[in-house]
């Protein structure tokens, strides 16, 4: 478990590396995203970052980001850096 956890921090850091001064922490209680002008999505559903921070990463099933125009206009017609969208494990 441990594992996936590094290395779904690994690969958020790397991917918002090259969209402009991003930082994505995880650790074993939260999520941090630092960036305004990000858009999040949770299962389908627009969300404030601090909701984002309250997600157990361990209920996570899967994270895509999106940087460029084309797929953020998928999401909304607001200017935003990027999309990260996460959805979670049905229990």
């Amino acid at each position: 478990m441990r594992f996936f956890r590094l290395l779904l921090c690994t690969f958020l850091t790397l991917s918002f590396l090259q969209c402009g001064s991003k930082k994505i922490t995880l650790n074993s209680k939260s999520i941090r995203v630092q960036k305004q002008n990000i858009l999040c999505i949770l299962d389908g559903k627009e969300i404030l970052q601090e909701t984002l921070r309250k997600i157990n990463p361990d209920n996570i099933k899967s994270i895509d980001i999106i940087k460029n125009a084309e797929g953020i206009k998928k999401y909304t017609q607001k200017k935003y850096d990027g999309v990260v969208v996460i959805y979670l494990k049905k229990i």
